[in-house]
């Protein structure tokens, strides 16, 4: 439906995920994957201290606070620590005379694992968490964030380059963040509210950085990919396609066809776009190997290209498909046709049909 904020959107410039009976990225019906903490381990910003004394403080979270360790590096390369990770995941580095910006490492202790890293320019908070990691790459330039903390010298971050790092990750995640009232949230800086916000957040999406692809992934409690972005896209500039969708099913005469249509929109390099579709009562999957085609008049959007079919009706590669999808008003609407290889017959066709609920809007170059 026009005009109606959709509650799945996620502007994206990166490679994004429509999903009918899938959650989306903007979506926040999705299950925990991190514990959840009692009250007294729930994570807390600290401030710094006053006075005399200059401290870098803050939380070390994944949604449950970090158990662990934490350790400060200086731009000369000065380390402070490791120390013990503080109750709620909190904690403080006397960096007086130390020269910024900070660098921080915290490691998870407990048999994860887990490394995440963050920067402070100066005195005053440095949170730690998954976004603060792809924060540090993307403002450095690179794919792995311990680059940045192994050698600050070779990889520094100033002022400006964080500031856009920050700001791009939040235009990335905007919709979704703003459905855990989190958008204008500074990931570096702002503190924690329990059960609310970015602690929300962090409790029930999980944040997956392939370090070397430079692919960070959003999962929902199934370990199920909601959205990825590459970290390039975030340092570049580079603007993909925003595609926006919402919707609980599609209408038939039989009743509520289950089914799922996915779109990785790559504006310019349709290479990196990717398509899949489910019917589950026919048991069909079709996953894209190539799209060769998307385009945009007026409210339909339509993409063409090949794909491989797996199907109680028969199975192969080769198979072409043209799937539709209309951002209307009162209902939208979404249909697709699967032809054989050279497209000589029609395998299955789904005829544009109303969504139950939900609505969706398509934009393709803002």
């Amino acid at each position: 439906m026009k005009n109606n904020k959709s509650r799945y959107m996620l502007a994206l410039s990166m490679m994004l995920l429509m999903g009918l009976f899938v959650i989306s990225c903007g979506s926040k019906d999705v299950n925990p994957t991190s514990p959840t903490l009692s009250s007294s381990e729930e994570p807390t910003s600290e401030e710094p201290t006053t006075g005399t004394t200059s401290t870098v403080s803050g939380v070390a979270a994944t949604g449950a606070a970090m158990t662990g360790t934490v350790t400060l590096k200086d731009s000369n390369g000065t380390v402070l620590g490791p120390q013990a990770i503080g109750a709620g995941g909190t904690f403080s580095f006397d960096v007086t005379g130390l020269t910024p910006p900070f660098y921080i490492r915290a490691e998870d202790t407990t048999g994860t694992g887990e490394v995440l890293y963050s920067v402070s320019m100066g005195p005053g908070t440095g949170n730690v968490n998954p976004l603060t990691n792809l924060i540090v790459a993307a403002a450095a330039g690179v794919n792995d964030p311990a680059d940045v903390y192994n050698d600050p010298g070779s990889h520094p971050i100033d002022q400006t380059a964080l500031d856009d790092a920050v700001e791009d990750v939040q235009d990335v995640l905007a919709v979704l963040l703003d459905d855990y009232d989190a958008d204008n949230v500074d990931p570096l800086t702002d503190p924690f509210t329990i059960g609310e916000g970015l602690d929300l957040f962090f409790d029930e999406v999980g944040v997956d950085m392939d370090t070397t692809g430079g692919v960070v992934t959003f999962l929902d409690s199934n370990n199920d990919q909601l959205c990825q972005t590459d970290i390039t896209a975030l340092v570049t500039g580079v603007s993909y396609a925003p595609v926006a969708v919402d919707g609980n099913g599609i209408a038939t005469s039989s009743g509520t066809l289950l089914a799922t249509l996915s779109l990785a929109v790559s504006e310019g390099d349709l290479d990196g776009s990717t398509l899949s579709y489910q019917d589950e009562a026919e048991a069909l999957t079709l996953k894209d190997t190539s799209i060769t085609e998307i385009t945009l008049e007026g409210n339909i959007a339509t993409i063409k290209g090949t794909g491989s079919l797996f199907s109680t009706l028969e199975s192969g590669n080769g198979y072409d498909f043209i799937a539709t999808i209309t951002d209307d008003d009162p209902l939208d609407s979404i249909g697709i046709m699967i032809s054989t290889p050279s497209a000589t017959s029609t395998v299955y066709e789904l005829t544009s049909q109303p969504l139950t609920s939900g609505d969706f809007t398509i934009t393709l170059n803002p």
